[in-house]
């Protein structure tokens, strides 16, 4: 697979609640460490991608791809690994409410 067919190779598999997100936990915790991968999911919601104006390459440059395949051996070295399934350019969740750009929206923003 080419990079661009990697790149455009979305994942559009429904994400309910309990899949947004998961935690490869080690047997035992055994360093103060939990490492994070927010950024890395790759499941679109389909209607997502329908609605986008970017087309798929372009909604694949804004995930830190493969930063949680990095980090899966962490729970073999004692830290867990909480990763995300969503894609950051549906929901990023380091962004303060603040930081959102008030013309993306159709409405004013709740305070």
């Amino acid at each position: 697979m080419t990079p661009t067919e990697a790149a455009s190779a979305i994942d559009e598999t429904p994400v309910t609640t309990a899949q947004s997100w998961s935690v490869l936990a080690p047997g035992k915790q055994t360093v103060p460490l939990v490492f994070a991968s927010p950024h890395s999911g790759d499941v679109y919601p389909p209607e997502f991608v329908a609605a986008s104006r970017l087309d798929p390459v372009a909604l694949r440059r804004s995930e830190d791809a493969f930063v949680d395949r990095l980090f899966a051996t962490a729970a073999d070295l004692g830290a867990p690994l909480l990763r995300a399934h969503f894609p950051r350019a549906y929901v990023d969740p380091n962004r303060e409410p603040f930081e959102l750009d008030p013309a993306m929206f159709d409405g004013p923003l709740p305070d």
